[in-house]
């Protein structure tokens, strides 16, 4: 069994707020917990100048979870 454990949403969120776009997507398109993406967009929300398109991902990603 292993002792890895996740982080909490706030971190992980803002940890994904300032990486590179392209590890920030394949964060948000591999992530399975509603408490995590919406994290995202509130973190990424904050910002001066928010990035749509970091927001549509997690609202897409939201969406496919909520229909599986």
């Amino acid at each position: 069994m292993s002792n890895h454990r996740r982080k909490p949403p706030g971190v992980f969120a803002i940890e994904t707020r300032d990486t590179s776009d392209e590890y920030a997507e394949y964060r948000i398109k591999n992530s399975d917990d509603p408490r995590y993406l919406k994290a995202i967009i509130e973190k990424e929300a904050e910002r001066e100048n928010p990035r749509r398109q970091r927001i549509a991902w997690c609202n897409q990603r939201l969406a496919e979870i909520d229909n599986e």
